[in-house]
């Protein structure tokens, strides 16, 4: 007569593969232990606003109780994959919602002591650069987590700014390939001219495995012209034939960098381009917008929301 079935009768690969399942999400704040920032050249202090966390992967405590064994191997597959998700921007997210959980600064440091991997996403000012005081917080805010989460294996950040135009938000379409700067050019004054401010080559002990820099650009708007007076005079959602149309642009510019503590066990961790394009995504153009450019512009520019443009990327 055959045995019954049983978790711990499937070979060790197969069991692993169910624990994976075995799991379930967790938000909290981190009050980051009211880490004051200086200001100013007088001395003036300001507290630091708590840091929403989302926590992936979190194991389910009913599973360490079902056998000695079992207890072990799920031990052992969640201590060294905890993942977290730090994003400023949790708060005003869609689905799933935000819900933290009611926590104690023991809690949270307690957590913090078991996370393995993060994922860390940036929204900077347009004006941001390497010696403004809002890029030092963004870093202070990295160098805390690296203190509170001693066993970090992967450090992945990815920074988000608007281009800075004098004209406004937006670019026409006359002048998009104007601003953008190539991949060659801004491989050549990377030393003289910044593209985002700078990352720092390592955290402790981790260092810089991946740099990824690049432009996102999507649809910023199409502006039917009044004819009388020459000027912008409405958004339209729809082009129509014989009418004069502006077209304008949006700019962001994008890097992704990722620190690891082992290079050479890191590969599965690279950031990829659709993940940034799929939390940061860039209005689409109108269907129509061949009306406005030309049949292989517009396919072109169709495409825009959904790569990177003059992208530069570096892996160890």
């Amino acid at each position: 007569m055959d045995s019954p079935a049983h978790l711990l009768n499937l070979p060790r690969e197969l069991r692993d593969r169910i624990y994976g399942y075995l799991d379930h999400r967790i938000d909290f704040n981190w009050d980051r232990d009211c880490i004051i920032a200086p200001r100013g050249t007088e001395g003036d202090v300001q507290l630091v606003e708590p840091v929403p966390i989302r926590l992936e992967n979190c194991p389910l405590a009913h599973v360490f109780r079902i056998h000695p064994r079992i207890y072990h191997e799920y031990q052992e597959m969640y201590e060294t994959g905890l993942t977290a998700l730090i994003d400023p921007s949790l708060h005003t997210l869609g689905p799933p919602r935000f819900q933290p959980l009611r926590n104690s600064t023991a809690r949270s440091n307690a957590v913090l002591i078991r996370i393995r991997h993060v994922s860390l996403f940036l929204t900077i000012h347009a004006q941001t650069t390497s010696s403004s005081l809002d890029w030092e917080d963004q870093l202070g805010l990295l160098r805390a987590l690296k203190s509170k989460a001693p066993q970090l294996l992967t450090l992945r950040v990815a920074v988000r700014q608007q281009y800075h135009l004098s004209s406004g938000p937006t670019v026409s379409d006359k002048n998009l390939e104007k601003v953008l700067f190539s991949a060659t050019e801004r491989l050549n004054a990377a030393r003289i001219i910044r593209f985002l401010p700078q990352m720092p080559d390592a955290f402790g002990d981790m260092f810089m495995v991946q740099r990824g820099e690049g432009y996102h650009v999507g649809h910023g708007g199409t502006y039917q012209i009044d004819l009388q007076y020459m000027t912008p005079r409405l958004l339209v959602t729809a082009i129509h034939p014989g009418r004069s149309y502006i077209m304008n642009h949006g700019i962001r510019k994008v890097g992704v960098y990722m620190y690891a503590r082992e290079p050479d066990n890191c590969a599965k961790r690279y950031w990829v381009v659709k993940e940034i394009i799929a939390r940061w995504a860039m209005r689409k153009y109108l269907p129509d917008i061949r009306r406005i450019v030309s049949g292989e512009r517009a396919d072109w520019l169709t495409r825009l929301p959904y790569e990177m443009t003059e992208w530069v990327e570096k892996r160890v």
